[in-house]
């Protein structure tokens, strides 16, 4: 619902990131600040007992990471040597998650707009270093 739009609105493998992060930006100011990513909240709140729930919620995550990862791979030659595709795309998966969680209770897109235009800066400095 949020990478198969962003991928179609630019081949900028960079800003397919953040145009899949303006989609969950949307959704939160869609539904009033009540969106929250619905796997983020399952992982949260399923019991930590329930082991085959969470490898399940774990496989979906992956998705999204393998979705930017792919984008960073892409960018490889614009990053400096020796950059993680993985480790990246988890970092803006985290910074997503996190960032769409704190839209809720502050009812405000504020904080994840301060969220994502770290990330930015976060990339234009790995940019800066290549």
């Amino acid at each position: 619902m949020v990478v198969n739009p962003a991928f179609a609105a630019t081949d900028d493998p960079i800003g397919r990131i953040f145009a899949i992060l303006a989609g969950y930006r949307e959704r939160i100011l869609q539904t009033d600040y009540r969106y929250g990513c619905p796997l983020g909240r399952l992982g949260l709140e399923i019991d930590p007992e329930n082991r085959p729930a969470h490898k399940l919620i774990a496989q979906n995550f992956a998705g999204s990471i393998g979705a930017v990862q792919e984008c960073v791979e892409q960018a490889r030659e614009s990053l400096p040597a020796g950059i993680d595709p993985e480790a990246l795309a988890t970092y803006v998966l985290a910074v997503m998650e996190n960032a769409v969680m704190l839209s809720r209770p502050y009812g405000s897109v504020d904080v994840f707009d301060r969220s994502i235009a770290q990330l930015s800066e976060h990339f234009r400095l790995l940019f800066e270093r290549r």
